[in-house]
C-alpha cells in the first residue's frame, strides 16, 4: 500500500508531463466516541454487565484529479482508516487500513452532450441515498468497481451502472460472480419538485448444489420504486415506496424463496421562519415489511441494499443491517425532529424515534426501544467543521425478553473534520 501514496505523490509533483490540470484534495477526520450497550438486537446488548467502551477512529484522505485531453479525466483517491491503538505496537507500520478508496476514468459529453462514463472503482450515491449510498458517516465509506453512465439534463437526468460485488472463481460451467445493476431517472420542475424513479438488480450467478432449485441462481432480486420530494411555501415533504420481488437462496440443497417485500415512507417538515435562525419541525413514518414464518418458501423482509441507513433509523446504528438487524420482522420507525440555527454557522438538531417491528415475535412482541439523538455542528472555518452528538436508547419489549437486559444504550462523540482542496 506504501506503493500508492507513492504513486500519487509523483503524479502530483509532475503534474506538468501528464496532465494540462492537476487538482488534488485533502481530508482529515476525527472522532472521538463512547458507546455503552450498542451491540445488536440478537444478543444481550442491554445487560448491566457491559461496559462502556471509548475509542477513536481517523479516516485520511488524498486525492488528485486529473485532465489531459478534451473531455477525459481522472481521479485517484487513497484512503487509510484506523482506529487508535489496532496495530501490535508503536512500531507496527503494516497500514492494514491503506487502500484505494476511488479510482477511476473518466469521459465526459459520451456520445452525445451532457453524458459522462465513469469506469474503475468510485463512490455512487444515488438520490436520498435510501437504497445506494457512499455512507460517509462510515470510517470508511462505500465504494463500488464497475461503470457509471450519467445523463445530466435541466429537467431530466438519469444514471445507469453496473458493479461487481463479489468475484468468485469458475466453477463448472458457470462464473458464480455476483454483480448490482441499476437505473436511476429524476426529474425537477420549476416549483422545487422533483421525482426520482429507480430499478436496481442485485444478481448472484452461483448455483445450488441439489433438490429441486439445483443448478438455478443463489439470487435474482428486482427492487422498483419512486421518490418524490417538494417545497411549498413553508413546508417541504417527501414520499417514497419501493417493491422487491425474485428469488433467493433457503439452504444450497433446499428450494430457494419467493421474495415479496415492501418499503414505505413519509416525511413532513414545517420550516416555522425563513430566516438565519430556521427553526423547523418535523414528523416522519418510514415502515419495512418483515417475514414472521421461515419455514415457508416466501421471504417478506425488505433488504435496505446498499443504503446509507445511518442517516434514516437512528445516529446509534442498532438498524444498519436490515433485515437481519430486526430478525426479519421487518421496521417501523416513528419520528419526530426539530432543530434551529442559533447562528449563521452553527445548526441544533433533536430527532427521537420510536421502533418497533412490523412483525411480531413469537412472544407477540413489536416494541423494540426509543432513541434520542442530540447533534451539534459547527463551522468553525470553511474548511474546517466540528460535530458533536449525545444518543440514549431505552430498550422496549423486545429486547426486554433476555433476562436483565434492560439497560439504557448511551452514545457520546466528537468529531472534527477538515477539507482542502485546490
Amino acid at each position: 500500500m506504501k506503493k500508492l501514496i507513492t504513486l500519487a505523490v509523483l503524479l502530483m509533483l509532475s503534474s506538468s508531463l501528464f496532465a494540462q490540470e492537476v487538482k488534488y484534495s485533502v481530508q482529515m477526520r476525527y472522532r472521538s466516541e463512547f458507546a455503552k450497550n450498542m451491540a445488536s438486537f440478537q444478543n444481550t446488548a442491554f445487560t448491566n454487565t457491559v461496559a462502556g467502551n471509548g475509542f477513536n477512529l481517523m479516516r485520511s484522505r488524498l486525492g488528485v484529479s486529473f485532465t489531459g485531453l478534451e473531455n477525459i479525466s481522472a481521479f485517484f483517491q487513497v484512503q487509510d482508516a484506523r482506529s487508535f491503538g489496532e496495530e501490535t505496537s508503536t512500531l507496527d507500520a503494516s497500514a492494514a487500513g491503506l487502500d484505494l478508496h476511488q479510482g477511476f476514468i473518466q469521459v465526459d459529453d459520451f456520445i452525445k452532450s451532457g453524458m459522462s462514463l465513469k469506469l474503475g472503482r468510485m463512490e455512487i450515491a444515488l438520490g436520498n441515498e435510501r437504497l445506494v449510498g457512499a455512507v460517509d458517516w462510515s470510517n470508511t465509506g462505500r465504494v463500488f468497481d464497475g461503470g457509471l453512465l450519467n445523463k445530466a439534463g435541466a429537467k431530466f437526468s438519469y444514471s445507469v451502472f453496473a458493479a461487481r460485488v463479489d468475484e468468485n472463481a469458475p466453477t463448472r460451467d458457470f462464473d458464480p460472480d455476483e454483480d448490482f445493476y441499476g437505473f436511476f431517472g429524476s426529474f425537477r420542475d420549476l416549483k422545487n419538485r422533483v421525482f426520482n424513479g429507480f430499478m436496481f438488480l442485485n444478481y448472484n450467478n452461483d448455483k445450488l448444489t441439489a433438490g429441486t432449485d439445483a443448478n438455478k441462481s443463489k439470487l435474482f432480486r428486482i427492487t422498483t420504486g419512486f421518490d418524490y420530494n417538494a417545497s411549498v411555501s413553508f413546508f417541504d415533504y417527501e414520499v417514497e415506496a419501493a417493491y422487491q420481488y425474485g428469488n433467493q437462496m433457503k439452504g444450497l440443497t433446499t428450494k430457494r424463496d419467493n421474495i415479496g417485500a415492501y418499503m414505505f415512507g413519509l416525511r413532513f417538515k414545517y420550516n416555522i421562519l425563513h430566516d438565519v435562525y430556521n427553526p423547523y419541525v418535523g414528523l416522519g413514518f418510514d415502515l419495512l415489511s418483515g417475514d414472521d414464518d421461515a419455514t415457508d418458501d416466501d421471504f417478506n423482509a425488505f433488504n435496505t441494499l446498499y443504503a446509507t441507513n445511518h442517516r434514516y433509523y437512528g445516529y446509534m446504528d442498532y438498524f444498519t443491517g436490515i433485515p437481519a438487524a430486526t430478525m426479519n420482522l421487518g421496521l417501523r420507525d416513528f419520528i419526530l425532529r426539530c432543530g434551529y440555527n442559533p447562528r449563521s454557522d452553527m445548526t441544533l438538531m433533536v430527532d427521537v424515534h420510536a421502533f418497533s417491528t412490523a412483525k411480531k415475535n413469537i412472544s407477540d412482541h413489536t416494541y423494540l426501544g426509543s432513541e434520542l439523538d442530540l447533534t451539534m455542528k459547527y463551522d468553525y472555518r470553511e474548511d474546517l467543521g466540528i460535530q458533536l452528538g449525545g444518543s440514549m436508547f431505552i430498550p422496549g419489549d423486545i429486547p426486554k425478553e433476555t433476562p436483565d437486559n434492560d439497560t439504557k444504550g448511551i452514545w457520546l462523540y466528537a468529531m472534527l473534520t477538515y477539507n482542502f482542496n485546490k
